[in-house]
């Protein structure tokens, strides 16, 4: 999924649940539930390739949409007047999950890094979504493909009820 609804649901968390413990441990674990949506995803096939000049369009994308995403929960900081450090918290362990995974490909071996790909890789597949870069799964026969405009609509969607649910 791209950044912005997890950072939304991570900053609509720290709303909700001002208690600093609970909302960062319910931000990580809001993740994998948004995760287990049919959604888009970028891909990390220029970093794990090493393909150094090919990787410019996908940090453009990424920055791209990790400033639209600090200013949507900087949207809803002012509108609900919470911690400015609790939203920024909860929306970087919302997002946490992803940088886990960029870091298991320069820390390969590191067990804690390689539970998170593989708990990631399950809430994927129990949604059909198309396999990631790192493992070549196959599908079986009966699933049925998922239309990108149905994964962009999911993202959308929980952009949308995050700041409904503040309101």
């Amino acid at each position: 999924m791209i950044l912005i609804p997890h950072l939304v649901i991570g900053a609509v968390i720290a709303v909700k649940i001002p208690y600093w413990p609970l909302a960062i441990v319910l931000a990580f674990l809001s993740h994998y539930f948004l995760d287990f949506f049919p959604h888009i995803e970028y891909s990390i096939d220029n970093i794990r390739q090493r393909r150094w000049r090919k990787i410019k369009p996908d940090i453009f994308k990424l920055t791209l949409d990790l400033i639209i995403g600090l200013i949507l929960i900087f949207s809803i900081q002012q509108l609900t007047n919470i911690n400015p450090l609790l939203i920024l918290a909860t929306a970087f362990f919302a997002i946490l999950p992803d940088i886990l995974i960029i870091l298991l490909l320069i820390f390969p071996k590191n067990v804690i890094l390689q539970k998170n790909f593989y708990i990631h890789q399950k809430v994927h597949l129990l949604n059909n979504n198309p396999p990631s870069s790192f493992a070549k799964l196959r599908t079986t026969e009966g699933q049925r493909k998922i239309s990108n405009g149905w994964r962009v609509l999911t993202q959308i969607a929980f952009v949308i009820l995050g700041f409904a649910f503040i309101l």
